[in-house]
């Protein structure tokens, strides 16, 4: 007898909530819209968001404030006396595209401090490299131990490393190689010893503008099990390799030195992306190059990238092992 009321409460309680839910979607998106339309909201910047981060960033127990407030340098501006906000605030460009901005506005600023382009990421960002000179403290920079700083000097020190090695500690390089010693170039350093002539025989190979490989596992294949660098590794194993490192172009006497090699058939990715896959096919991976009584390693992947690649380690391991003995997968 009761069942009918019942019934019709219930309806009426349910069409109450669902026009309630209506008119809060209503007021919701209105007061969205309000917001983002306002002018002064879009140049607001969140205070209490940015003191938290300089409080977090500036603890003893971390070496440097946060990049928007350095350099503390006189005369040098910071990234919120040019922006007028600080880099990764709510509502304002992405953290990269602020630092971009900063070190091109400050770079035509500040005479003390340069930019330079160097290509784009595999996503197609902008890369730079900013060299800066603090007016208060030019001189020679030393890498020596102190007592400060007990660990820095070794293996080797020098009173002044301002602009890297340079042609000098190239020959001590190859000197160090010439002597017996082992030099193991991994990704991009591989293009100095062959730009520099450390190595011969092999090349650069350059690839067409349709080559895309972003961080992608390849198939990797042992060309010379007997090479102390591949022991312990099955024939077939995968590689971690991003876009940035060269492929190499060999010549045909040195290609018995080539230990392992990107898939020659079939596909040559196993997660990822490999766009005209076909240039990366076959092509040397790990080549082991003789070079008077000692030998360069050249890695066409990082096999520690991001300390990730754990199945790839074992390669460089290798040859430090049996650096002296790297010659053993010639012998008959």
């Amino acid at each position: 007898m009761h069942s009918k009321p019942s019934v019709t409460k219930t309806l009426l309680l349910s069409l109450l909530v669902v026009f309630a839910v209506f008119l809060l979607q209503i007021h919701l998106s209105a007061e969205t819209e309000s917001r983002s339309s306002s002018p002064a909201n879009e140049q607001a910047v969140d205070e209490e968001y940015t003191r938290l981060i300089k409080e977090a960033t500036t603890k003893p127990e971390f070496l440097s404030p946060l990049t928007s407030y350095l350099p503390q340098v006189e005369g040098v501006p910071t990234p919120k006396d040019i922006l007028g906000y600080i880099s990764g605030a709510p509502g304002k460009l992405t953290y990269y595209e602020d630092i971009l901005k900063y070190m091109n506005a400050l770079a035509d600023a500040s005479p003390n401090v340069q930019v330079f382009s160097i290509g784009k990421t595999s996503e197609g960002r902008e890369m730079i490299i900013v060299n800066g000179v603090d007016p208060e403290h030019r001189g020679s920079l030393a890498f020596v131990q102190t007592q400060e700083f007990k660990h820095l000097g070794t293996p080797d020190s020098c009173e002044d490393i301002t602009g890297g090695m340079g042609l000098e500690g190239v020959s001590n390089l190859q000197k160090f190689v010439m002597d017996g010693g082992l030099l193991i170039a991994l990704h991009n350093p591989v293009r100095l010893a062959i730009d520099y002539g450390l190595v011969r025989g092999i090349d650069v190979f350059q690839t067409s503008s349709k080559f895309y490989n972003p961080g992608s596992l390849l198939q990797g294949e042992v060309v010379n099990e007997k090479y102390p660098v591949s022991y312990g590794f099955d024939k077939e194993m995968p590689i971690y390799r991003s876009q940035s490192g060269p492929l190499l172009k060999i010549e045909e006497e040195k290609e018995k030195h080539v230990v392992l090699r990107y898939a020659k058939e079939g596909e040559v990715c196993l997660s990822g992306i490999v766009k005209s896959q076909d240039e990366i096919k076959g092509k040397a991976a790990v080549v082991d190059v003789p070079v008077g009584k000692g030998h360069i390693v050249l890695f066409t992947f990082n096999p520690f990238w991001r300390d990730l690649s754990h199945g790839n380690y074992m390669f460089v391991f290798n040859a430090i092992l049996n650096y002296n003995d790297l010659d053993a997968g010639l012998k008959k």
